[in-house]
């Protein structure tokens, strides 16, 4: 039984390549970091975003803006693999990765708090007022970025090795960070 459950248990993890890419974005997905970082080997890899993320902030502000910015460009991405060329325990992954470009989301966030801080409302509201009117205009930002801007789809070949456990790791490279960023480049 012991035996069984083992064989279940790795065989829900990466024991293909592709499988180890479907992985890592599915746990970029979930905003699951750490599970991304084993995929990838790579720890740390995420520790910027992940103290982005759930660490105390300056502001109310500031932890708003940080929340939606991640889960919009983490929470959005798709993948599809392509080609698979596998020796022993190397392998090469064509896929393509789907994302909205990092930079343009930060300049139409940006573009859309202008909006409102130009507008009556908020030049007629007590400097409370306003903080608030922030707070609460970011989450809709966000919101509504899918309608005013498009993702990017970047191909990349990942390359990938079978780790000791038997399971498949991602070799991390600037490659697959500037698709995860939306680069947009083929």
């Amino acid at each position: 039984m012991t035996l069984i459950l083992a064989m279940g248990l790795s065989s829900c993890g990466s024991s293909s390549p592709e499988r180890a890419v479907k992985g890592l974005f599915s746990s970029l997905n979930a905003l699951d970091f750490e599970k991304a970082e084993d995929i990838l080997n790579s720890p740390g890899a995420y520790a910027e975003v992940m103290k982005a993320y759930r660490d105390e902030h300056d502001t109310y502000l500031s932890q708003v803006s940080d929340v939606c910015y991640i889960e919009f460009i983490y929470g959005s991405l798709s993948v599809k693999t392509g080609s698979v060329e596998k020796s022993k325990d190397k392998a090469s992954i064509t896929c393509t990765v789907s994302a909205y470009p990092a930079a343009s989301v930060a300049e139409e966030v940006s573009k859309a708090l202008q909006d409102v801080k130009s507008g009556e409302a908020y030049a007629a509201a007590s400097d409370g007022e306003k903080y608030t009117m922030l707070c609460r205009a970011v989450p809709q930002i966000y919101a509504d970025l899918p309608g005013r801007m498009s993702r990017t789809e970047t191909t990349v070949t990942l390359s990938a090795y079978r780790a000791k456990d038997g399971s498949w790791k991602i070799n991390p490279d600037k490659a697959l960070f500037d698709a995860i960023a939306g680069g947009g480049s083929n």
